[in-house]
């Protein structure tokens, strides 16, 4: 219900962070408009990160698309999970790391509990936050979530039969 009702994932944030309400996502806008696209700024900033980062498990690179767009990193520290992951922001011209804002912006550590717990929604519902155990525990949440139809419908028509 976190991905389909805005007002549900409001609501959830809203008790988790005691009242407030998340801010909207927004990437940040170059510092200097700049057309140019060098290589030798992709190596550097591939190194940054590294540096910054160096028991990362992976690292998406986002160029910009426009003048105004920035560099998107996002730096993920545990493999296949999504919540601690880092999706950082850089100036193409200058390589200045600037700030985004959302729940899903900004360095994990630096969250919020109440952006902690939106960006553990996805794994959470695949049942990826607690290793095997918890897709065995959504599993069969699951499978007891597709049974009550059935089970409802069987116990319908033992009733209608008396």
């Amino acid at each position: 219900m976190v991905f389909a009702l805005d007002w549900w994932s409001g609501a959830v944030y809203a008790v988790a962070s005691g009242g407030n309400q998340p801010k909207p996502y927004a990437m940040p806008q170059a510092l200097a408009k700049s057309s140019e696209l060098k290589l030798t700024k992709l190596d550097t900033l591939y190194a940054v990160t590294h540096r910054e980062s160096p028991r990362a498990v992976q690292f998406y690179y986002s160029l910009p698309a426009t003048d105004s767009d920035v560099y998107r990193v996002s730096v993920v520290h545990e493999r296949q999970s999504y919540y601690r992951t880092d999706n950082l922001y850089y100036d193409p011209a200058s390589l200045t790391e600037l700030t985004g804002q959302g729940p899903w912006a900004g360095r994990y550590r630096k969250a919020s509990a109440a952006d902690k717990l939106l960006r553990m929604t996805l794994d959470l519902h695949d049942g990826r936050i607690f290793g095997l155990a918890g897709k065995i525990l959504m599993f069969v949440a699951s499978l007891i979530g597709a049974s009550l139809p059935v089970t409802g419908l069987v116990l319908y028509m033992k009733r209608r039969k008396r």
